[in-house]
């Protein structure tokens, strides 16, 4: 029982083991009425896999996020699963406990690297785990240059906004030019 939720919407999320989690918006009741949810929770799966950059060294103490979305209700915003690991000394990482029922995708992020997204693969049929094997990193880049004002002289400390793509989606990352 959820005392005190005001007059507002809100939205609550569960989870359980073995399952992925689910969103509901909770609206209030009238005074004096109590709401009762009964929840099903969609099957959960694990995925698995082991990053390496292109000489086949592990990508230890990556960032390795796992995101899907899924339509909201008429009126609200998309939902979403999301969960966050490190890779270990070996470069593997592994999520459990995540929806089986929607596309998902891992975002790798490291510092001074661009952000990489790779899909997951749905599991297959009657199987709560997916192997993803060997992701390998993009090689690194550098974009270097100096801002500058209508005249071309530098202007200092102006932040820096990179826009790309990586296949069919976009992304961007910010930085500053030197002092």
């Amino acid at each position: 029982m959820v005392r005190g939720i005001g007059d507002q919407a809100f939205r609550a999320g569960f989870r359980a083991a073995g399952h992925g989690c689910r969103q509901l918006y909770v609206f209030p009741p009238e005074a004096g009425a109590s709401v009762r949810l009964d929840v099903l929770l969609p099957a959960g799966r694990s995925v698995h896999g082991r990053l390496v950059d292109g000489t086949g060294s592990p990508a230890a103490d990556f960032l390795v996020v796992i995101a899907g979305q899924w339509p909201g209700l008429p009126g609200f915003p998309q939902q979403w699963e999301e969960a966050a690991v490190r890779t270990s000394a070996d470069g593997t990482f592994e999520f459990r406990d995540v929806r089986a029922d929607i596309p998902l995708a891992l975002l790798i992020l490291e510092d001074g690297r661009a952000h990489q997204i790779v899909d997951v693969p749905p599991p297959a049929a009657g199987s709560a785990f997916v192997e993803m094997g060997v992701v390998l990193l993009d090689p690194p880049g550098l974009v270097a240059g100096v801002v500058v004002d209508d005249d071309g002289n530098p202007i200092r400390r102006r932040r820096v906004d990179l826009a790309g793509s990586n296949r069919s989606r976009s992304q961007s990352t910010q930085g500053r030019s030197p002092a």
